[in-house]
């Protein structure tokens, strides 16, 4: 669980995603002070939800593989006939 505070570019959407995912609370940095940060964490300390929450996904990444699941789907790309949507030269790719 956290308190995401955005201050630009991507950073409101991850916020946005982290508070759906029911385990952030967000506060905009415009609207970031001492009073509204600690009142967002009591929230959090207050209602279990949010730590079940974020032990819940964390569990979930836990059980993934990142590293393998990306490989594999490369690799898929590379073994694609040579279309113009699969061939990894005509997307800009360095193929060895």
């Amino acid at each position: 669980m956290s308190v995401a505070v955005h201050y630009g570019h991507d950073q409101p959407d991850n916020a946005a995603r982290l508070v759906r995912m029911g385990m952030a609370r967000s506060i905009p940095r415009e609207r970031y002070n001492a009073e509204v940060a600690a009142r967002e964490i009591q929230n959090l300390l207050e209602n279990k939800s949010y730590a079940e929450r974020a032990a819940a996904i964390g569990a979930q990444v836990r059980n993934e593989n990142g590293t393998a699941s990306a490989c594999d789907l490369l690799g898929d790309l590379l073994e694609a006939p040579n279309t113009g949507a699969t061939n990894p030269q005509s997307m800009g790719l360095v193929v060895a």
